[in-house]
Parts: C-alpha cells; structure tokens; sequence
C-alpha cells in the first residue's frame, strides 16, 4: 500500500494521535505523546490544539490532555445508530440479571477485542476500577470464539510470524499450536472460556453471533469469579448464553440463521 502524501498523511497522524487516549492513558503530555509517536513535539502541540479547539480534547489544570466532549458525542451517536449495540442491549441486560454476571458484546479489531456494550447483574462482582475496552483476543473467551470461527486465515493474521504470544497471567495460552488447538475445541463445543487467561481470578464464557448468512459478526460473553463459574457450576450457564446468542441474531436478521445453530445445553 503506497503511503500517503501531504494532507492525507497530516490527518493519517493526526487520527493516530487522537487513538492514543485510552482507559489506560486517559491523559497525554506534548511532550509525552510526542515522543511516543516518534513525532516532532511542535507538531504534536499543533495537532492538539486543533483537536482541542474543535472540542475533541480538553486541557486539565496540569496542561496535559485528555479527551473532550465532542468525542463522547460521537462514541453516544455511534452506540445509538449501531443496529447490533442496539439489538444486543435488551437480551444482554436479560443475560447479566439471570446469571448474575458481567455481559459483553465484542468484536475483534486487528489482533484486538474491543468491547462495545457492557450489562451487570444485581450480583455481579467487579472485575476492575475501570472497564478495560481492549485486550489481546488470544486471552479472551471472545477473542478466542472470533478467532476459532474465523477459519485458519484469521489465525494465522493474528499469529503471524510470533513464536509466542503476550502473557498476561500464569494461565494464558502463549503457545501457537496449543492456541490453534483451542481453536479446534472451542468450534467443536460451540463456545469458548477464558480460564484466568487475563485476570487471575475471573473465568468467562463466550459464544459468537452469527449473521443471516452464517458469518461471525461478533462475539458476547458473561464474565464472573472462578468460585461462581467452577468446573462443577459452569455448564448450567451454558443454555442461557446460547440463547441470548440466537436471541441477538434473530433481532438482528428478523429470525435466527439456523433453529439448532446453538446448542440447548
């Protein structure tokens, strides 16, 4: 792909600059931000007071940066014009109240889960001070499920040339074959757990959503400690993930791709 020239690329670095702030750096120094992104700090400084003028970033009292309102305008327009947040919201608040869980619906981004709706239950635990919207799709039920059903394309764009992959805790898949070997069982069972893989202490369970057509569209899951979702006690959400699955395609397509697409337990 040829690089872009002139304006394009002038706005290509300004977008990336906007990307930077996230749930993990909210707040971004010129300097700071400048040199991550390898970027002289006069232009950094330029960029950001375009975005600040235009109401995308704000100064703090400390003269860092961090996110404006103009950007939650537009994350509140997307929520609302996304006809799968829209249908999902519904049967995943349903899901979280019976079992007690966190929900999620997520899609992959690149080699990345990004989480766009999230429910609790009544007695759901907290699973961090702050929600956490992206993480390595291989230590995710989700990304597991994306990634399984997906086919060997999708595995190997997110494998690539690695010989292994980020560890986050003890339990995290790091080998490809035994990833590649979870792909397989994960399509077999219909579903896929995260087995501490990025949280000591929470398992989840996660399925995807298919299109009118069969094709994976995304993924949901519910989320809870390892006590609630034990070896002996995980089955019996089981049936309620799948139907909440069934229930989102159907809203999303008007009917259900296939009756027995998810299994009844």
């Amino acid at each position: 792909m040829p690089e872009p020239k002139g304006d394009v690329k002038s706005l290509a670095r300004a977008l990336e600059l906007l990307c930077c702030f996230s749930t993990d750096q909210p707040e971004w120094g010129v300097t700071e931000i400048a040199e991550y992104l390898g970027i002289y700090k006069s232009a950094a400084h330029r960029i950001l007071t375009t975005f600040e003028q235009a109401g995308f970033v704000e100064r703090t009292p400390e003269r860092r940066y961090r996110l404006g309102l103009h950007t939650l305008e537009l994350g509140v327009t997307f929520r609302f014009s996304n006809p799968l947040i829209r249908m999902a919201e519904k049967p995943l608040q349903v899901l979280a109240a019976e079992t007690g869980s966190i929900a999620h619906l997520t899609l992959l981004d690149g080699r990345e889960t990004i989480e766009l709706l999230r429910k609790s239950g009544m007695s759901a635990m907290s699973l961090a001070s702050r929600p956490i919207l992206r993480k390595q799709a291989h230590a995710t039920s989700t990304g597991k499920a994306l990634l399984a059903y997906g086919g060997e394309e999708a595995f190997q764009q997110f494998v690539g040339y690695r010989q292994a992959l980020n560890r986050y805790t003890r339990y995290t898949i790091t080998s490809p074959e035994k990833l590649r070997d979870e792909m397989r069982r994960i399509v077999d069972d219909s579903y896929a757990v995260d087995d501490q893989e990025s949280s000591v202490g929470i398992r989840c369970l996660g399925v995807p959503i298919k299109d009118y057509f069969g094709d994976v569209v995304a993924a949901i899951s519910i989320s809870n400690s390892v006590e609630k979702f034990s070896d002996r006690n995980l089955p019996s959400f089981i049936p309620p993930i799948f139907a909440t699955a069934k229930a989102i395609t159907s809203s999303l397509k008007g009917r259900a791709y296939f009756p027995d697409q998810y299994p009844e337990g």
